[in-house]
Parts: structure tokens; sequence; C-alpha cells
């Protein structure tokens, strides 16, 4: 599997929890239900605003996977390089829209999203741990050989 495919797949699975997680928190917890609009402009508003989140992703499991970790501090570091990226961007977006303070109302919704999107895929992440080891060894045996 490739990474990028992986870190999609996963991405849009946060997403389809985003909808799902905002639309319990907002009437459980803050007891405000939100309409049917509200929700779906919520969920495209947490499409736009997730996806840098996508190639940062991207870009950190490429360099987790370059440092060969066993698959359960490599799922461990996954879901800190997830919740360190959804920071990385609500700074972002707080900085450029003139924000001094953090919404932790959005925030922790996103964090649990990103939490269950990459547990649910663990198999998907043991397999691309294994077909990089693979890759990685066949790429020695190949180097090995020219010698």
């Amino acid at each position: 599997m490739k990474v990028f495919n992986h870190v999609f797949n996963t991405w849009l699975l946060a997403q389809l929890f985003h909808f799902i997680i905002f639309s319990c928190y907002f009437s459980f917890i803050l007891q405000d239900p939100l309409s049917i609009g509200a929700l779906l402009s919520l969920l495209v508003g947490a499409l736009i605003i997730s996806s840098p989140c996508l190639f940062i992703s991207f870009f950190l499991l490429n360099m987790l996977l370059r440092f060969k970790p066993s698959t359960v501090v490599g799922l461990i570091i996954w879901q800190l390089m997830a919740f360190s990226s959804i920071v990385i961007i609500i700074f972002f977006f707080s900085f450029l829209l003139g924000e001094t303070h953090l919404d932790w109302k959005f925030i922790f919704p996103s964090f649990i999203a990103a939490f269950l999107s990459i547990l649910i895929r663990f198999s998907a992440f043991q397999k691309l741990i294994k077909q990089n080891r693979e890759f990685d060894e066949q790429d020695d045996m190949v180097s090995t050989y020219r010698k």
C-alpha cells in the first residue's frame, strides 16, 4: 500500500468521524444541537481546514517510515504526529484569522476523529510498515548484489 493512499483513506475516515462527533458534541455536551445545514457547513469547513493536515501527515508518515519503528511504537508516534499536525493547522488558521486564543471546542472533536480513524486503520498501518520493511530488505539485497 502506498503511503499517500494510507494517509488519504485515514483522512477521509476522520472526516466522516468529524460529522458524527461534531453532531454528538454539540448536541450532548454543549447542549446546543445544530441543524443539518450547520452540520454540513461545519463538515465542509472541516474538509477545507483539515486539507493541509493531509499533506503534513503524508510528509510526517514518510519520515516515520524511514526510521523503521516497531508497529506499536510507530502507531503511537503516528498518533502524536497526527495530533501535532492538527495543532499546527489550528494555530496557523488562528494566526491567519487574527484570533488570539484557540477555540478548544473545535480541537477536541478533531483529536477524537484522528484518534479513532488511525486506530480503526491499524491493520492497514501494520501492512504499510511490513511492506516498507520488505521493500527495504529487497533494496538492501539489490545494493549488496551490485557491489
